[in-house]
């Protein structure tokens, strides 16, 4: 062997490669050589194994392109041989945006929102080659947005109509990827719901009072988020004459309102 030297051919231009040239010297003591102006100390070759190889440090898209390796012989024909490099560029940026509102969500939670409102989630993707997929995924399962390139971004959004309380705390998560060979890109935010009472009920109801005796009574509320807000009324008029006392059981789901009451 004489020389082997790679020839790079990026958008039908050729540039020389590195070289290993061997002629009339040992393999220790071949002469290399690598342009500056393109890839400098980050191409070089490995001869210590093999076969050997061609490495490239740092790989940049730039570099992208077709790779010839020819060896040139003494006395024999010169080989060739050719390579594509595709360079794949991961997608660098990721934000998402709720409803009509352009401010990032950056908290990882969505809301409050009242319970029968409609969620608009927008997630716009930048940079990435080849263009990335961009997907919504609801509690993990992948559901179907609307896909759109906007300028040099990808925009995917997802529409969710009529929220329920079922879907309090859900998450909605957002991923992009344009390769298996890196993990994907992806943000995710949690749900957050405003509730209704589910039910508003009086536990116990005197038949009859008598006067200057104390009465306990109390109301039973169920299904608020955040906590209800009770108040009592006597005519249709706050009653303030008593004293009330407020007690929650759980997560605001039910909650006691006791109204001591002298007649």
């Amino acid at each position: 062997m004489v020389r082997v030297q790679d020839i790079y051919i990026n958008q039908n231009v050729v540039l020389d490669m590195p070289r290993f040239d061997v002629r009339g010297r040992p393999v220790g003591d071949a002469i290399r050589w690598s342009d500056q102006t393109i890839f400098g100390p980050r191409a070089y070759f490995m001869t210590d194994q093999r076969p050997a190889t061609l490495n490239i440090d740092g790989v940049q898209l730039h570099d992208e392109g077709i790779y010839r390796c020819r060896v040139d012989f003494r006395t024999s024909p010169t080989r060739n041989f050719a390579i594509n490099l595709t360079v794949i560029v991961p997608p660098n940026k990721l934000q998402m945006y709720a409803n009509s509102d352009r401010r990032e969500l950056t908290t990882g939670i969505v809301g409050p929102l009242e319970e029968g409102s409609d969620l608009i989630l927008r997630c716009e993707v930048r940079g990435g080659k080849p263009p990335p997929t961009v997907s919504w995924f609801i509690n993990d399962r992948l559901v179907e947005g609307e896909l759109d390139s906007i300028n040099h971004y990808m925009v995917n959004k997802l529409t969710v109509r009529h929220l329920t309380r079922e879907q309090l705390n859900s998450t909605f998560k957002c991923q992009a990827s344009n390769t298996k060979l890196m993990t994907p890109v992806e943000k995710s935010v949690q749900l957050e719901l405003q509730l209704k009472p589910l039910s508003v009920k009086i536990l116990n109801k005197p038949m009859e009072m008598i006067s200057d005796q104390d009465y306990l009574i109390k109301c039973e509320v169920t299904g608020s988020r955040p906590r209800a807000n009770i108040t009592w009324l006597r005519d249709k008029r706050e009653f303030r004459r008593g004293s009330v006392s407020i007690v929650s059981l759980g997560v605001f789901r039910v909650i006691y309102a006791r109204v001591v009451i002298t007649i």
